[in-house]
């Protein structure tokens, strides 16, 4: 699915040997991940983290939650109301926002990364995008991952954790987010083949992407 912009990205090819002494080189970008719950931005992140020649290139934010880890999660770190509130007031969050009855929250120290000339992908909030947008301008990068109405509706009932009235008011709020994209957000598709959505991502991040490796192995920033 091409992004949402009057020019087209080419991402017929995957390239990551140009060399930035010879040409233009991409600025560090942050890369806003966000889909509504049952998308699979989890399963999604995880799987970029097992893409060497992607992870040697991209950092990680983790996210500061205040609920458990669940099965299949990015790897979040989790703190009390009463700890994410200290950490709030001592201003130890670039990003923070609530939903689903938790408190999110990013670190300065992995968006601060931007400035050393690396980029970040965050699993972000739809409802904190415009926050975003205002902070970072032309560094901002969305994602959005999407799925099909009656594929989504399907996922949420067999996880089985609200009624039916609480997913309908899922799907329409989701239905008026995608409507309402910034241009230029790339679209990925995740209502079928899990690999394709990953590939997808993945061509979409060759033509942004730095060439020069930060690390070999995935870097999660704190």
């Amino acid at each position: 699915m091409a992004p949402r912009s009057a020019s087209i990205l080419n991402i017929g090819q995957e390239n990551n040997h140009h060399d930035c002494r010879t040409q233009h080189c991409p600025t560090p970008k942050l890369y806003y991940l966000v889909g509504p719950s049952g998308s699979g931005k989890d399963s999604l992140i995880n799987a970029l983290k097992q893409q060497t020649d992607i992870n040697a290139r991209l950092a990680f934010a983790r996210r500061y939650i205040t609920r458990e880890q669940g099965v299949g999660e990015e790897g979040h770190i989790h703190l009390t109301p009463q700890e994410f509130t200290q950490r709030l007031e001592q201003g130890f969050f670039a990003m923070y926002w609530q939903a689903n009855d938790c408190m999110y929250g990013i670190s300065q120290q992995s968006i601060n990364l931007l400035q050393q000339g690396k980029s970040v992908l965050v699993n972000g909030s739809r409802a904190y995008l415009p926050t975003v947008q205002a902070h970072y301008g032309d560094k901002l990068q969305v994602i959005a991952l999407s799925v099909q109405q009656d594929i989504l509706a399907q996922r949420l009932t067999q996880r089985a954790r609200e009624c039916q009235a609480k997913i309908a008011a899922r799907l329409e709020r989701n239905h008026e987010f995608e409507s309402r994209l910034p241009d230029g957000s790339w679209l990925i598709d995740n209502s079928g083949d899990f690999a394709q959505a990953v590939h997808q991502l993945r061509q979409y991040l060759f033509t942004s992407l730095p060439s020069s490796a930060y690390k070999s192995r995935a870097e999660e920033i704190k």
